[in-house]
């Protein structure tokens, strides 16, 4: 994805590349991970999600999530990768049916 931003500080061209793959190994669990780098703020950040159907109206997800900063000069010269957060969760949806 190319941005290009007109502020009245100045014009630049922000760069985004993604990538996203999914996969269904049964209607009842599926997964979908992201992974996303930006030109701009040298930012590189990792999204994947786990769902899980138990019945249908009750869900289990599992998310993880992980950026880091790239501290060199670019993506394909020598990358130096620091941490910036990560994090997971889990989250679970639960249907009463009268």
């Amino acid at each position: 994805q190319i941005n290009d931003v007109s502020l009245p500080q100045g014009d630049f061209t922000a760069n985004l590349y993604e990538v996203e793959g999914k996969w269904q190994a049964s209607p009842w669990v599926s997964t979908v991970t992201q992974v996303q780098y930006d030109e701009q703020s040298d930012l590189f950040g990792l999204f994947s999600r786990l769902r899980w159907i138990v019945k249908p109206g009750n869900e289990i997800y599992f998310v993880y999530t992980h950026n880091w900063q790239n501290l060199s000069s670019g993506l394909l010269e020598d990358p130096q990768f620091r941490t910036l957060s990560r994090g997971a969760s889990a989250k679970m949806n639960y249907t009463y049916r009268f």
